[in-house]
Parts: C-alpha cells; structure tokens; sequence
C-alpha cells in the first residue's frame, strides 16, 4: 500500500521538526557549558561501494550492521522490478 503524498509530506515535516528541536537542544547545552565525549561515526554509500567512518571498533561494527540492514532494505525494495 503505498504512502500518499500529503502523508510523505507530512512525515517530512516532522522529521525537520524534529531535526530543529535536536540543534536547539544542542545549542542549550552547548551555551551551558556541558562538556562531554563526542563519539560518532558515519556510512556513505556511493554506489555499491559503502564507506564506513568511525571512532572505534565497536561503532565501525554497529555502522557495518546497519549497512547490512539498508542494503537488505533495498533489494527488498527493488526485487519486484528485477523480477518483471
């Protein structure tokens, strides 16, 4: 059943919504003082070809699964079209 356009348009409207609210949070914590520990990492995909960045084994592990997840996602996705 796929999503029409005002649902889509609404969910966008709330991830940016949400997206504001996480940078005001920041800002807050930030002009407070709180210091803290940054770790992060990251997955860029260019074409097939996944590129992890990240801080440490244990994030390079957790990116590398949510790879594995999303790339699943989408040949789940695609498998109609490859199947016509």
């Amino acid at each position: 059943m796929p999503l029409a356009a005002e649902e889509i348009f609404k969910m966008g409207i709330a991830l940016a919504l949400l997206g504001f609210g996480i940078l005001i949070a920041g800002f807050i914590m930030a002009a407070s003082g709180v210091k803290g520990k940054v770790k992060g990492g990251g997955l860029i995909l260019v074409g097939p070809i996944p590129l992890l960045i990240g801080f440490g084994r244990a994030r390079n592990k957790l990116i590398a699964l949510i790879l594995v997840f999303f790339i699943v996602i989408l040949i789940i996705s695609f498998l109609p079209i490859f199947l016509k």
